[in-house]
């Protein structure tokens, strides 16, 4: 974690103080923390001889308080429950009640958690009529905790690769994947970085979920979304967004997608929809 930044690991450890925030990167969240440094005109670091002197300042307060926003608008918001090492080592197997108290920690997941014996059998249904092949490798996109609802999949990918903003919880999917058999890779990114984008070149999946993926994307910066698709080398993509509000207080209107659908035709990829009660899901040909 390389910077110039004065009191920058200090406040890089007070920023993850908060349970949601706790599993992020050092690294991406000190990305985001100077960011906002210089937004706030940076404020002089170097006059204070400790940290518990910095803290006093009303600026370093506020740069504190921002940082936290941006964070959990990107993440901290759809955490529940952080995953803890403990709890996936502890067990000598990954049982259903499991797997299920897992998929409760994240909001989305939680959400998701009654359809996904209908979710998934749909899409794979669809997606094999539309040509996917019965052998197809799969890239989960900010994946959260999607990959532990493997038990819903009708069949198997011949290898599952996931990545999120959190390489704690990235490890600790990976550790599920041994436990359960299963061939897949999981991997800690900020996939609007251009690490992931060099990742991707020279690699092709034949399936790519974006599960309320491309929302998220869009706060963090405007149309990164369409710039990001467009990078794949791949002949499917599953993209899903939300019907209602975190928390599903209220219903999103769906002029907010309207936006994907003239992105996919202006690219000429078909696209089929399927929906349960609180999500939308494209599939999306290339």
């Amino acid at each position: 974690m390389e910077t110039t930044l004065t009191f920058a690991n200090e406040l890089v450890q007070t920023i993850k103080q908060k349970p949601e925030l706790l599993a992020l990167d050092d690294s991406f969240v000190l990305a985001h923390l100077e960011k906002n440094y210089l937004f706030l005109g940076s404020p002089d670091l170097k006059k204070y001889s400790s940290f518990k002197q910095c803290l006093r300042n009303k600026r370093i307060k506020e740069l504190i308080s921002l940082t936290r926003k941006n964070l959990r608008t990107v993440y901290g918001l759809f955490i529940k429950q952080s995953l803890s090492e403990k709890s996936i080592n502890s067990i000598s197997s990954i049982n259903d009640s499991f797997i299920d108290l897992i998929l409760q920690n994240h909001r989305s997941t939680d959400e998701r958690l009654e359809f996904y014996p209908i979710i998934y059998p749909m899409l794979f249904d669809e997606l094999k009529k539309m040509g996917l092949p019965d052998e197809f490798t799969l890239l989960d996109v900010a994946s959260g905790y999607n990959p532990f609802a493997y038990k819903f999949f009708p069949r198997a990918p011949k290898k599952y690769f996931a990545c999120d903003l959190s390489t704690k919880e990235m490890d600790l999917i990976n550790v599920f994947f041994k436990n359960s058999n299963i061939v897949g890779q999981s991997f800690g990114i900020d996939v609007l970085s251009d690490e992931f984008s060099n990742w991707l070149l020279n690699k092709h999946f034949d399936l790519v979920f974006f599960f309320k993926a491309l929302d998220s994307f869009e706060q963090v910066r405007r149309h990164a979304s369409k710039k990001l698709l467009v990078k794949f080398d791949a002949s499917f993509f599953v993209v899903s967004f939300s019907l209602v509000s975190i928390g599903g207080n209220n219903s999103i209107n769906s002029s907010k997608r309207i936006w994907f659908e003239r992105f996919c035709e202006s690219n000429g990829w078909e696209i089929k929809t399927l929906q349960v009660p609180n999500e939308i899901f494209y599939l999306v040909k290339l």
